[in-house]
């Protein structure tokens, strides 16, 4: 059984190195921003031993305020009402992460979701096609991107 500051705990001790911030801005709602290139082995962890459900993944523009882009991965902990979300900043001159897909395979569409309206390139994704985006869709041009231009079709 978890709480929100037992998890805290164990993520502190389990990912010291991987971890750069632990947050709860909402009681039962942690946030865990982790360096990027941990994802698959903090991802395999939550969902494997500690049985958390996956959610969702979604994506965040902040060039502006922090000079990155954001990906979230977000997991439920149900049995102890929690929810957990490891947060990655992305550099947008590089918008790469590792595919947690292999180890989850529910990941996938969200993943490819990820990929056609942020621009974050999921490495390792079993089925990296598009999902949402059209085939004739402009290369480059990512809707949720604050950049984008409003005339594209």
């Amino acid at each position: 059984m978890w709480t929100s500051e037992s998890l805290k705990q164990a993520a502190l001790e389990e990912w010291r190195e991987a971890v750069r911030e632990v947050a709860e801005p909402v009681p039962g709602q942690i946030y865990l921003t982790i360096d990027p290139a941990s994802v698959q082995s903090v991802a395999r962890k939550v969902f494997e031993e500690w049985k958390a459900r996956f959610i969702i993944s979604v994506g965040t523009d902040l060039r502006e305020k922090k000079g990155c882009l954001e990906a979230l991965h977000i997991f439920s902990l149900d049995e102890d009402k929690l929810f957990l979300t490891l947060r990655m900043e992305v550099d947008p001159e590089r918008p790469e992460l590792d595919s947690i897909t292999p180890i989850i395979p529910g990941a996938g569409w969200a993943e490819r979701e990820l990929q056609d309206v942020m621009g974050i390139r999921v490495r390792g994704h079993p089925d990296p096609r598009r999902l949402l985006l059209p085939d004739d869709w402009p290369e480059g041009i990512h809707p949720l991107r604050r950049d984008v231009p409003h005339n594209v079709r």
